[in-house]
């Protein structure tokens, strides 16, 4: 998974505390909103305090495939590291320019 992938890198290579991530999770509002939650709750083992409130999109008409447990957005409450990433993907872009 990503998120547990992009989870790893923000506890282990940038030094994150699990108590600054957050999830908010995307749903169309015909599927199971709760089930949604305990998925994503156990892909990151994130508790449920550390969920945003679960945004329910309006159906549409489109004929795509919906995802039976939405998305989810990884957050870090962190400035600093934002301003440190935003560093390296600066460096990195310099060095191949």
């Amino acid at each position: 998974y990503t998120i547990q992938l992009m989870m790893k890198f923000f506890i282990e290579v940038c030094g994150v505390e699990k108590k600054n991530l957050k999830g908010y999770i995307h749903i169309h509002e015909h599927l199971d909103v709760e089930g949604a939650e305990l998925y994503w709750q156990g892909v990151t083992g994130l508790p449920k305090g550390q969920f945003y409130k679960t945004y329910r999109k309006k159906r549409t008409k489109s004929k795509r495939k919906t995802l039976p447990y939405g998305v989810m957005d990884l957050y870090v409450l962190d400035v600093e590291l934002f301003l440190k990433i935003q560093g390296w993907i600066s460096g990195i872009s310099r060095q191949m320019c």
